[in-house]
């Protein structure tokens, strides 16, 4: 493998790059890449360069693929009623340009790796050297990609059957396993929205949102098994058998290869809970993580109760050793500690956080000791502890930046951006203006953009107004970091509402400097939608953006009564 980075000094995302790249070069060898052209689909070509990117982390760590897979976010936008599928015909220009999202690359990868699980990774990588032979230097279309695969497996599966259920209709499904006896448990199938009051309009569906869902499954009594249960796109229920005595729990999607929720009845749901408290090893850590992720989305969208997602997540500070499962549970900590962050509950969520992951961040320290597993959960558990002020973090991280800034001494690559957070949360505009104008001098690009995001941490509103202005005037910072400084600004609970009213207040020129550049354009109304809650926003928004784009915001708007502390 061809190192791109060297030496002790190497961060995460750095060592990521030379294993993404190993990972071409051997595939190369391998012939699956290819030195000649080929012309596939836009929709085809992302959802194999995304392939890449999966397979480099899993070959870099084996357990780092969490990393990749705990980008839930993409299951945030496609529980959506403006959802859009990741395959459709493009009638113009602009059409393309509002393709290229999270669901076109994200999901588009993930819905890969379900149809390479199932075929079984020696069969899909066969197929994709037999596809990418048969058409270098002519054009290709997705058929011909499935028609190549079903000819790989001898028929086997109906590949392009499948594969249309979830490519060309958007969303995803949520699978209902049910205690129908003692011997029998039901699966049963429906969209999935995060919007308690949206309903679907079957009639837009080629399928009526039904998929072809490739069910995997473990079991208290037979362990972790290689069979697979297709439910039909015909959304028929389909039985499975089971021996349900007092102890006996199921857990579905393992080792969240499928982009489908699962649900099940309350009393397997509490017994889940009492396995990873009692044992967690007993369900592997992917499935750990899809676990705890499926259990917050269905408490989002009111399908369960939230206790049962803290129920969930209980055994995490006591046992958890890997980063996936800790992402997820900080990524959804971080929506609900935004909904709540106005309200007299959130003094509650901020406690319960830091009794979470207080003792951990204790327990780990700031060595850089470790392999990448622990490093990143490290890190992972350090920011969420500087976010919610655990002191010791606090000062640690600014003693870091404070050598830095006065005695020149380097950082440890790793905790740069928390040496970086802690001196903008500092409460010294010297502290801030330092970073600023280190910002603007440093040739790392990478650094530079670690700064932005920590600048917009301050809790001086006055610091908070200038950067904004700073970044929408264009003269300071350059024109594209805008969106990067909004996106940054949106998760602080009080830079959130000073980036929503300057947004508001500056809405018009922000629409004729980015209106052009739909990728910046749909990542500052993202972030700035994404802390919405009240109805007097939401009117605000629409206002501006118009009706068309209300119901986006309301979905993403929760109601903060109905969490319970």
């Amino acid at each position: 493998m061809k190192l791109v980075y060297g030496g002790d000094d190497v961060t995460f995302d750095q060592a990521y790059v030379n294993a993404f790249f190993g990972t071409i070069d051997a595939e190369r060898d391998d012939g699956l890449v290819t030195s000649h052209p080929i012309y596939v689909p836009l929709s085809t070509a992302d959802e194999i360069a995304q392939y890449f990117d999966v397979i480099a982390y899993m070959k870099f760590d084996k357990q780092v693929v969490d990393r990749w897979r705990a980008t839930v976010f993409v299951q945030d936008d496609d529980a959506l009623l403006a959802s859009h599928p990741i395959y459709f015909d493009f009638q113009s220009s602009d059409a393309i340009n509002q393709y290229f999202d999270r669901i076109a690359y994200v999901k588009g990868s993930h819905v890969l790796r379900m149809l390479r699980n199932f075929m079984g990774a020696d069969q899909f990588q066969a197929g994709m050297r037999k596809y990418i032979k048969k058409y270098e230097l002519s054009n290709a279309k997705m058929a011909d990609l499935w028609a190549t695969l079903e000819e790989t497996m001898d028929g086997k599966y109906d590949i392009p059957g499948i594969m249309n259920t979830w490519l060309t209709q958007m969303g995803y499904p949520v699978v209902h396993v049910t205690n129908t006896s003692s011997t029998t448990l039901s699966l049963s199938q429906e969209r999935f929205l995060l919007n308690p009051m949206d309903t679907s309009n079957i009639s837009e569906s080629q399928y009526q949102y039904k998929w072809e869902i490739p069910f995997t499954y473990k079991t208290s009594d037979i362990g972790d098994t290689n069979d697979i249960v297709w439910m039909p796109k015909d959304g028929s229920e389909v039985e499975i058998s089971a021996n349900v005595v007092e102890d006996y729990w199921i857990v579905g999607n393992i080792g969240a290869h499928g982009f489908y929720l699962v649900n099940y009845w309350e009393e397997n749901w509490n017994r889940l809970a009492e396995v990873l408290n009692s044992n967690h090893y007993a369900i592997d850590g992917s499935t750990r993580m899809t676990l705890i992720n499926h259990a917050f989305m269905l408490a989002r969208a009111s399908k369960i109760d939230y206790r049962i997602p803290f129920r969930i997540a209980s055994y995490l500070s006591l046992k958890e050793e890997e980063a996936g499962p800790w992402k997820v549970f900080l990524h959804h900590m971080s929506y609900i500690s935004q909904m709540l962050a106005r309200s007299d509950h959130y003094a509650s969520v901020r406690k319960y956080i830091l009794n979470k992951i207080g003792p951990v961040v204790e327990s780990m320290g700031w060595s850089e000791e470790g392999n990448t597993q622990m490093r990143d959960i490290r890190i992972e558990l350090l920011n969420a502890a500087l976010k919610y002020g655990h002191g010791s973090t606090q000062q640690h991280a600014y003693n870091f930046f404070a050598n830095w800034r006065t005695a020149n001494k380097s950082i440890p690559a790793n905790f740069r951006g928390l040496a970086y957070q802690a001196g903008a949360m500092s409460g010294n505009n010297g502290d801030w203006d330092y970073l600023f104008e280190y910002a603007q001098r440093t040739l790392v690009a990478s650094d530079r953009h670690t700064v932005y995001d920590a600048l917009a941490t301050t809790k001086e509103p006055w610091l908070l107004q200038r950067y904004l202005n700073y970044a929408l005037n264009g003269t300071v910072l350059k024109k594209w970091d805008f969106s990067r400084a909004i996106g940054a600004l949106g998760h602080g609970l009080l830079s959130r509402t000073i980036s929503f009213n300057f947004m508001l207040s500056n809405w018009k020129t922000i629409e004729d400097k980015f209106g052009g550049n739909p990728w910046a354009m749909d990542k500052i109304l993202r972030e700035i939608v994404m802390g919405v809650n009240t109805e007097d926003e939401q009117n605000k928004l629409s206002d501006i953006l118009g009706e068309e784009s209300s119901e986006a915001v309301s979905t993403h708007r929760r109601r903060p009564e109905a969490l319970t502390w």
